[in-house]
């Protein structure tokens, strides 16, 4: 099927080396390989049918995540959801607690941080199988846990097949580029809207055009926990008819009371 899916956003950076989000229209058939990229995935890392996966994201992040939620439910995999905010803690703590999860991807900082707050981090380090963002994954292996590398890279997103493995995109759909500090992403196959060296605001080592080893956030580099993960709010633009502006200067500060 042609046409388009959906709209969905990424985050990269600007000339000045600001995050920003952009608005991304994705087309149904990218939609299609992505989730049977996720099927891919799900069955390398051994999530059983009948068993039950947690998905932390963001409604921007649709166009990343859905693929993955419709993989599960084709596996015949139970679904929990959650925003990937500290907001959301107190009902992910119940979750944690009530349900038997085999895994947790798109774990951010800010979640790690408020379980840790809470007393609760072991309700995560219990889950068999943890997919974590950079930030995430950094203060999981402080606590104590290797777990999986889970990564959103422009549009693209990146994961690992095994505890503190590198992330890679999907051959044939990605190619990673970058000059050792910044990464930079193309789409290779054929995508309604072309992606041609778009910056990330994430930084790593590529070690080849689908493999990411992202390194620990410094001051230098705000968290991908919050840049992926929190919705910017959408501007009523003049001439638009409401609809959000191709690019969006992102502020963490300006969305902290959102969450």
């Amino acid at each position: 099927m042609t046409g388009t899916w959906g709209v969905g956003s990424y985050v990269t950076v600007d000339a000045a080396g600001r995050p920003v989000r952009r608005a991304w229209r994705v087309g149904h058939d990218e939609i299609g390989r992505d989730t049977a990229a996720a099927a891919r995935w799900l069955e390398a890392v051994g999530i059983p049918p009948g068993g039950r996966l947690l998905v932390a994201s963001m409604l921007s992040e649709a166009a990343q995540a859905w693929p993955l939620m419709l993989a599960a439910l084709a596996r015949g995999v139970q679904l929990t959801l959650t925003d990937a905010v500290a907001a959301e803690v107190p009902r992910l703590r119940v979750m944690l607690r009530s349900l038997r999860h085999d895994a947790v991807v798109g774990v951010t900082d800010a979640l790690v941080d408020a379980l840790t707050a809470g007393g609760d981090l072991d309700l995560l380090l219990e889950v068999p199988l943890v997919a974590a963002r950079p930030g995430g994954w950094e203060r999981l292996a402080a606590a104590g846990r290797t777990v999986h590398r889970w990564c959103l890279v422009g549009p693209a997103v990146a994961r690992s097949t095994g505890p503190g493995g590198p992330a890679e995109v999907e051959p044939g759909e990605w190619a990673l580029g970058g000059d050792g500090r910044r990464v930079t992403v193309t789409g290779v196959a054929p995508r309604l809207e072309a992606v041609r060296d778009v910056p990330a605001a994430v930084a790593g080592e590529v070690r080849d055009a689908h493999t990411l080893v992202p390194r620990p956030l410094g001051p230098d580099l705000p968290s991908p926990g919050a840049l992926g993960a929190v919705d910017p709010a959408v501007a009523d633009v003049p001439g638009t008819g409401g609809a959000a502006p191709p690019d969006e200067t992102f502020d963490p500060r300006r969305e902290a009371h959102r969450c």
